[in-house]
């Protein structure tokens, strides 16, 4: 064996070989693509984590949208409802402008009576407005009466005007609200109120 071969090698000439072998050993391990994997995979992950975040919002939006929308189309069914069980209160209470001269009529159809002739033993007063003791209802209705006297006539007739004035299409509500009768020398004599109420317009 040769003295070159025996002669121990020099510190720094053993720590020089030692790096080429540790970065040859790198080179043939290529740990930058694995490094690069990592990364791109989990680059991935989080956008598909942000991406269903995102689809997760949306739908939840979505889903309260169409609640809300199903919450509003309730709310305006159940007002529609509300509206069309609402009674009218012009037509249940109506103005009734020529209820004076309703009543006259009625009474000489009863009486036989032409238009514009007096009726044989009444008299029908003018209207005038009532008085409501109800503060709650006279802020929305009034009532209308007219007073009528009745001298010497039949009870029969009597009774049939006051049915006809009650059924008469044209006094809508009108109802006798006072009758007094008395027997006279030729028949019966008395009073009758007729009342309505009619609604205050605003």
């Amino acid at each position: 064996m040769s003295e070159s071969s025996t002669r121990p090698r020099p510190v720094a000439i053993e720590t020089q070989l030692r790096a080429m072998a540790n970065a040859t050993d790198r080179a043939n391990k290529p740990t930058g693509l694995l490094v690069l994997g990592l990364v791109v995979a989990l680059g991935f992950g989080l956008y598909a984590l942000a991406s269903w975040k995102s689809w997760s919002v949306a739908r939840t939006g979505f889903v309260l949208a169409e609640a809300n929308s199903a919450t509003v189309d309730s709310k305006i069914l159940e007002y529609n409802n509300i509206k069309a069980q609402t009674p009218d209160m012009n037509k249940l209470f109506p103005t009734l402008a020529s209820m004076g001269s309703d009543i006259e009529k009625a009474a000489r159809k009863v009486w036989g009576v032409a238009e514009n002739q007096p009726i044989p033993g009444v008299i029908v007063n003018p209207k005038r407005e009532g008085t409501l003791y109800d503060p709650a209802v006279s802020k929305a209705l009034k009532l209308q009466t007219i007073e009528a006297t009745i001298a010497d006539q039949p009870l029969e007739k009597i009774m049939a005007w006051l049915s006809e004035v009650e059924g008469s299409k044209f006094l809508g509500p009108t109802f006798v609200s006072s009758l007094t009768l008395n027997p006279a020398n030729a028949g019966w004599q008395g009073t009758v109120r007729f009342s309505t109420y009619e609604r205050k317009q605003p």
